[in-house]
């Protein structure tokens, strides 16, 4: 039985980070058993450090101290990045984030099943739905909850089936190819507005949302609102045909004519 852990407030407005990151062996870019060698040698040149083992024996969570500033928090991910990489350097290990990776079977692990199910449930259910994208969504999980009847998205998010440095490490076999793969994916928030994969653009503070977050957060709430009071209005029925139709209209395919005998000869 899982073991219920206390709540414990924090100070309002108080920030932090968790991360969950992959250890992969160098040579083939395979997830590697490497967490049981590499936490020890962390701990003991930085014992103050939150890094602890995450469900398996190759991924390994960070997370920053509650931080009041943002310049608390950047340098608490600086002092994780550096204890960790370094630790990894001596061990020849990569540490890899953003994303599924994308070397292993995931199919033997019904992943693909998993998010397949979520869809099919989603599309059916007899209530409105919103989906907000305001950071990085970058997987099938990210698609996986996406199913709304409505889609928002901050103005410097991203929205995609992968992230670019999966892709490109699936196309080129390398992820310095993430520029180009971000490009052919179409994943801003104004191309995926174009492409009609989302519905409306909240705009954000200039420098970004992080610059100002009650800005950020009242303009969201306004968004959330007036949708929400917006879909409630139409019938169940004739939302969740609105739903299908929505998603049947995504995308665009060109089909090509079978060639003719005059034209092969």
């Amino acid at each position: 039985m899982t073991e219920v852990l206390e709540f414990k407030p924090s100070e309002p407005l108080t920030l932090g980070v968790e991360l969950e990151l992959q250890l992969v062996d160098r040579r083939d870019g395979d997830l590697t058993r490497a967490s049981s060698d590499l936490l020890p040698l962390v701990k003991k040149r930085h014992p103050g450090l939150d890094v602890k083992l995450e469900i398996t024996e190759s991924m390994i969570e960070v997370a920053t101290a509650v931080q009041l500033t943002h310049p608390g928090v950047l340098a608490d991910l600086r002092a994780l990045r550096d204890a960790v990489c370094a630790a990894a350097e001596l061990l020849n290990v990569g540490v890899c984030g953003g994303g599924a990776h994308p070397f292993q079977a995931w199919t033997e692990r019904h992943i693909s099943e998993a998010i397949a199910v979520n869809l099919r449930e989603m599309m059916s259910l007899r209530v409105p739905i919103i989906a907000a994208v305001v950071g990085e969504g970058g997987s099938g999980g990210a698609l996986g909850i996406g199913v709304a009847d409505c889609v928002l998205i901050l103005e410097n998010a991203y929205y995609s089936v992968i992230s670019p440095e999966a892709c490109s490490a699936i196309l080129w076999r390398d992820r310095r190819h993430a520029a180009e793969a971000a490009e052919a994916l179409k994943l801003t928030a104004q191309d995926l507005l174009k492409l009609e994969v989302v519905d409306e653009i909240i705009p954000e503070p200039e420098g970004g949302a992080h610059r100002d977050y009650d800005s950020t957060a009242a303009k969201l709430s306004a968004a959330l609102c007036r949708n929400l009071q917006r879909i409630s209005e139409i019938p169940i029925d004739e939302l969740l045909k609105e739903r299908y139709a929505k998603f049947r209209r995504l995308g665009t395919f060109a089909e090509s004519k079978p060639a003719t005998a005059s034209s092969r000869s």
